[in-house]
C-alpha cells in the first residue's frame, strides 16, 4: 500500500538582507539548516519561546536527576522537542 504525506510549504518574500544574513549566522551557530532554523523560530514564536534563563534552570534540573553527565547536544535536543 502506498501512502503520501503532504507538508505545507511557505515562501517569505521581502526579507531584508540583514535579517537573512542574521538567520544564516544563527542557523550555523545552532548547527541547523536554514530551513530548520526558520521552522524552529516560527514554532517557538507561536508557542512562546522559553527564555535562556528558564532553559538553564531546566538544564540544571535535568542534570540533578541524571546518573551521568548530560551533554550540551542532549540538552539542545531536549529543548527543541519541548
Amino acid at each position: 500500500m502506498l501512502s503520501f504525506c503532504y507538508l505545507a510549504t511557505m515562501l517569505i518574500c521581502g526579507v531584508p538582507e540583514k535579517v537573512h544574513a542574521a538567520l544564516v549566522l544563527q542557523s550555523e551557530k545552532n548547527r541547523r539548516s536554514k530551513e530548520k532554523q526558520e521552522r524552529f523560530l516560527i514554532e517557538g514564536g507561536l508557542r512562546g519561546v522559553v527564555s535562556a534563563k528558564n532553559t538553564v534552570v531546566e538544564a540544571d534540573r535535568m542534570r540533578a536527576h541524571c546518573q551521568r553527565e548530560v551533554s550540551m547536544t542532549e540538552i539542545l535536543q531536549w529543548t527543541e522537542t519541548h
